[in-house]
């Protein structure tokens, strides 16, 4: 039986969360990159 530490779920649960974030933004966002940059 494998065990992770709460540090391993620390990891998992920030990495999972970057990448919805992520995922989410470039969805979400109301503008193309360049025009969002040149704001």
């Amino acid at each position: 039986m494998k065990t992770e530490t709460k540090s391993g779920h620390l990891s998992k649960g920030l990495v999972v969360g970057a990448l919805v974030g992520a995922a989410l933004g470039v969805l979400v966002a109301p503008q193309p990159g360049k025009q969002t940059r040149d704001l």
